[in-house]
């Protein structure tokens, strides 16, 4: 008798993540644009959350979004870019980390976020950013887990229903120790990664910031992957995999490469510094897809300039994919 084995069930396709923020736009965007021409074209781009930078490299020029100050308190819910905003369907991502700032007291703390979700309107705020990479650079973890729990409790309270978002930094295979930079180590990387699931409670989303276009210049690894250098193709899989077993019952975010190293750092754009192409922004973001993220954000785009309008079309075009029909464009 011939016995035939049960066909393969085929896992269904992940759905397109429902977060996706731009942190920032290029400044000359920023400085040109009319508020609804912005959002407008994020919005065609498939983005429905929108992240001020609140970021900025002076030296050796400006490099700031130029209209930062415009999402701050005080403001008017009627007028300034809220209103577009909304028209757009693009909700606003709240910089946590600089409402509930050490030294700060807490009234004045939740008066802030009240204005600023008063401002953006009912279901206008997406998401509140916690302390950015906070397990980085050694910190106080008794004092940095009472910072980025006060944020998350406090936008628990004030804004149910608003998830809190953190995002990591990636382990990096050298660090600068006394002015001279070190090779990590597997046991640093253990205690890097026991920070990160340890202030990863005080978060609903968790993820990391991956930038690791080129391999050579981003010198970054991924957990389970050892000490050495890793390329996105490796990094993305393994990130989303350590999430999975240390953040469970987490949804999770990858930011992505928006720049070239060379934008980020102000100097003339090399080799070994370039941006990522129009191949690597898909394979980055059908990673992130096939990973099953719940959300996506782009970010360093605020350091591009009119020369890089290929790179700022091609991840817009890239994110429109993604977010419309990922099995298609993803295969």
């Amino acid at each position: 008798m011939l016995i035939l084995a049960p066909a393969a069930r085929a896992e269904p396709a992940p759905p397109p993540p429902s977060l996706v923020i731009a942190a920032g736009v290029p400044r000359y965007i920023g400085e040109t644009a009319t508020d609804d021409e912005l959002f407008a074209g994020l919005a065609e781009a498939g983005f429905n959350a929108f992240l001020p930078v609140f970021q900025y490299q002076e030296v050796p020029e400006p490099r700031s979004l130029d209209r930062e100050n415009t999402f701050a308190p005080p403001c008017d819910g009627e007028s300034g870019p809220y209103p577009t905003m909304r028209r757009h369907g693009i909700r606003l991502v709240l910089p946590g980390q600089l409402l509930y700032q050490p030294g700060m007291s807490r009234r004045d703390s939740d008066a802030l976020l009240a204005a600023l979700a008063d401002c953006a309107g009912p279901d206008g705020i997406a998401a509140v950013f916690s302390v950015d990479e906070p397990a980085l650079g050694n910190p106080d973890l008794d004092a940095r887990e009472a910072e980025v729990r006060l944020i998350f409790e406090r936008t628990h309270v004030l804004l149910p229903g608003v998830p809190v978002v953190m995002v990591h930094a990636p382990i990096v295979t050298e660090v600068l120790i006394n002015g001279a930079w070190q090779p990590i180590t597997e046991q640093s990387v253990a205690d890097y990664l026991a920070a990160v699931e340890r202030l990863s409670r005080w978060a609903d989303i968790v993820g990391f910031d991956l930038y690791a276009i080129p391999a050579s210049t981003a010198k970054i690894t991924a957990p389970g992957l050892g000490v050495n250098v890793v390329d996105d193709e490796a990094a993305i899989p393994a990130y989303l995999a350590w999430l999975a077993e240390h953040a469970a019952g987490k949804q999770t975010i990858l930011v992505l490469q928006g720049f070239g190293y060379a934008d980020l750092v102000g100097v003339e754009p090399e080799a070994s510094s370039r941006a990522p192409s129009a191949a690597e922004l898909d394979r980055m973001a059908c990673a992130a897809w096939r990973g099953g993220v719940t959300s996506l954000a782009w970010w360093g785009q605020s350091h591009l300039d009119a020369e890089d309008e290929a790179l700022w079309r091609d991840f817009r075009s890239t994110t429109a994919a993604i977010t419309t029909d990922p099995t298609a464009h993803c295969g």
